[in-house]
């Protein structure tokens, strides 16, 4: 064996296994955090009214989107790049530093307006707090990019965990205590805080300013890119509560966003959060097309036996769920989040894939198409308005499938694959999911008491029934990888 093989190996065996612990690190943290959103979630809803939702999600709008704006993309550019030096990050941190800080001086000036034009005076308010979020950003942005690279996900994780636990701590706390929606937004502040004083004492990285244009150049192009994506993906994941905010209003909103952030928490503890860790890896590999082939086949599968029965059985039970844990003021929620959950199946695939576009370097094409689906998702949403937050639910639904099947066929393109064997590693996941979800549905049509009444103890066997089900079939079905 030549010595160049060998080193191939080692170097193989080492990114794996640099993956295995990153991903076990990234899961125990978001495990966590997941339980604790959870219950969190649980708690604020029986504390707070669906307008303090509304009124907290109006704002979340605009930091998230000058979010996008702020961090452009070359965070993720020094995470890609082979290797970088003091320079890349130090002009990042400056050129961070003055975008953030433009961002929330604009935030401020323009929340008086944003309230307005909402009709919810206490959003601008809301969102005018929340500004102050920005001036930690460049801070905390590029020592978690420091830490990705290195692969230091415990790391990671551990701040997300700290940062979610004194965060819904400090939710629940201000709650009981009559804060209303403020109880959230100042609960966004104290875990951004705790947050950015964990990664920067891992990091091991103190700022300074030093600006060298030639190695931000360096930075520019694929950052570019990411940006304008990251913009379109935002678009594209809140184009419809805009509509929902301005033309239905904020109590609307609250319960749309309540469905859709139960969808979109498998979405975001697995395919979010692992990002990191996933997007490292493939870039290491971004040039051997049949790892990358290998490597996304697995991670397709891993992610659908995990989030598919998630999905369909969230679906199942959505009606007893809503009632029994959140209350009954939160039943406009149920459809809404049953149609959801097709589309969190929908939107995990794209993310999987999208990640590995993103780390062969292939974004431009992928940015067209989102563009393409968030003019479709406007014009789909304001029509669906018209049946109210259903009707929304459903738009958005549909034009995540076109999304995604239009991304995975240009995906397919690239690795000269076609898209049946592209999604090949979802079909077991996918087949023991709905038929675990019929036999939810009977269980539930034999064991349900009088039509609108649920119990804690038909709920617990539903889920139980769902688990034995899955297992079992898709023990059947279980692929060969």
């Amino acid at each position: 064996m030549s010595v160049k093989k060998e080193e191939s190996e080692d170097s193989s065996e080492t990114l794996a296994r640099s993956v295995k612990k990153g991903a076990v690190w990234t899961f125990l943290g978001r495990l966590l955090v997941f339980l604790m959103n959870i219950g969190g979630s649980i708690v604020m809803a029986r504390l707070l009214e669906p307008e303090d939702f509304g009124v907290f999600g109006i704002a979340l709008l605009f930091t998230g989107l000058a979010t996008r704006f702020g961090n452009i993309g070359f965070g993720l550019a020094l995470v890609q790049r082979e290797s970088i030096e003091d320079a890349h990050v130090s002009s990042l941190f400056v050129v961070n530093f003055f975008l953030f800080s433009i961002i929330a001086a604009l935030l401020m000036w323009l929340s008086p307006e944003i309230g307005s034009y909402f009709d919810s005076p206490k959003a601008g308010e809301a969102l005018f707090v929340l500004a102050f979020l920005f001036f930690l950003k460049p801070f905390s942005s590029v020592a978690r990019a420091l830490l990705q690279r290195e692969m230091a996900f415990k790391s990671t994780a551990i701040a997300g965990s700290l940062q979610h636990f004194l965060g819904v701590l400090s939710a629940i706390s201000l709650a009981w205590y009559g804060f209303g929606f403020w109880s959230l937004v100042y609960a966004e502040l104290v875990g951004a805080s705790v947050s950015l004083v964990v990664l920067m004492t891992y990091a091991k990285w103190r700022p300074r300013f030093f600006y060298h244009h030639k190695a931000m150049k360096d930075l520019y192009a694929f950052g570019i890119a990411i940006f304008f994506k990251r913009i379109l993906a935002y678009g594209g994941d809140k184009a419809d509560f805009i509509i929902i905010g301005k033309y239905l209003g904020a109590a609307p909103l609250g319960f749309y966003e309540k469905a859709y952030n139960l969808m979109n928490m498998t979405i975001k503890e697995l395919g979010d959060k692992m990002e990191p860790v996933l997007f490292r890896a493939f870039s290491k590999i971004q040039n051997d097309r049949g790892r990358i082939l290998a490597a996304y086949n697995k991670v397709l599968l891993t992610f659908s036996l995990i989030s598919y029965p998630i999905f369909f059985g969230l679906a199942s039970v959505a009606p007893p769920f809503i009632s029994l844990l959140y209350g009954e003021k939160w039943i406009p929620s149920v459809i809404p989040l049953q149609i959801m959950c097709l589309s969190g199946i929908l939107r995990l695939h794209l993310k999987v894939t999208s990640i590995v576009m993103n780390a062969m370097g292939k974004v431009k094409v992928e940015a067209w198409i989102r563009t393409v689906a968030f003019v479709l998702l406007i014009v789909g949403c304001w029509i669906g308005s018209q049946w109210g937050i259903i009707g929304v639910a459903s738009a958005a639904t549909i034009v995540s499938g076109i999304l995604s099947i239009a991304t995975t066929l240009y995906f397919g393109r690239l690795t000269q694959l076609s898209y049946l064997t592209l999604m090949r590693p979802q079909a077991a996941p996918f087949i023991a999911s709905v038929f675990m979800y019929g036999m939810v549905l009977l269980f539930q049509n034999w064991f349900s008491g009088p039509k609108g009444s649920y119990s804690f103890l038909a709920l617990f066997l539903s889920v139980a029934v769902g688990i034995i089900t899955y297992i079992g079939a898709f023990f059947v079905l279980r692929p060969a990888p």
